[in-house]
């Protein structure tokens, strides 16, 4: 995948390769947003007709990701979950990589979307300010 991936940065000027742990991101936010835009598209369908069954390409914010599919965050967050017994848990965020974490916690705990976008979250806040707000009332 990291060949195809090199063709659409070379060839796609503001675009850049995040090598993280256990993924890879395709970064095209500081590309002309028009042409970002379009060669995401051509980006993902040239992924999706190669992925193999152990990766999922997710389409975050002007950002694909390849993960591996057994790999996420509501994976993780459910195991820190059920290490303790809590008094009061929260979880936010803002990316579509969120909604598993979303999904897969239990609904006792508050699951709440920074942003308008589709969610799985019980609740939704407007954006990030607005967050840091509510967090200071809590404590």
């Amino acid at each position: 995948m990291l060949p195809v991936l090199d063709t659409f940065t070379d060839n796609t000027p503001g675009t850049f390769i995040e090598h993280k742990t256990n993924s890879l991101v395709w970064h095209y936010r500081k590309a002309d947003p028009e042409l970002g835009i379009a060669r995401s598209v051509e980006l993902k369908t040239v992924l999706s007709s190669l992925l193999p069954n152990d990766l999922t390409l997710l389409d975050g914010n002007k950002v694909l990701e390849l993960v591996p599919a057994n790999i996420n965050k509501g994976v993780v967050a459910l195991d820190i979950f059920n290490s303790k017994d809590y008094d009061f848990v929260l979880v936010a965020g803002d990316d579509v990589t969120d909604e598993n974490m979303f999904t897969n916690l239990p609904s006792e705990v508050f699951k709440i979307k920074v942003g308008k976008k589709k969610t799985v979250a019980d609740y939704f806040i407007r954006n990030y300010t607005n967050f840091i707000s509510l967090l200071s009332k809590l404590s």
